[in-house]
């Protein structure tokens, strides 16, 4: 039992939506910026919940090595600091 990866998908896109929305309310509508800080943070951290999971999952199936994060670091860890570094 538990959330299958195409339930994750679903769910997580939901919590990117509601950060957006969340951007949209507050900028371009000024909303109350109380309601926006709700729908954003609540959409971060369902977003990081079912992302942590994830990870949870996916070590206890498939017990993940050195080489794993090894890839991590190469496709998500430079280019994100080239990127902070440049701009």
């Amino acid at each position: 039992m538990g959330i299958s990866r195409n339930e994750s998908s679903i769910l997580k896109g939901i919590a990117i939506c509601m950060v957006i929305f969340a951007h949209i309310l507050v900028i371009y509508f000024s909303a109350n910026e109380y309601l926006g800080n709700i729908l954003g943070t609540g959409g971060v951290c369902i977003f990081l919940i079912l992302s942590g999971y994830g990870v949870c999952k996916s070590f206890l199936e498939k017990e993940i090595t050195s080489t794993h994060w090894n890839n991590k670091i190469d496709k998500v860890f430079i280019p994100y600091w080239i990127v902070t570094l440049v701009c």
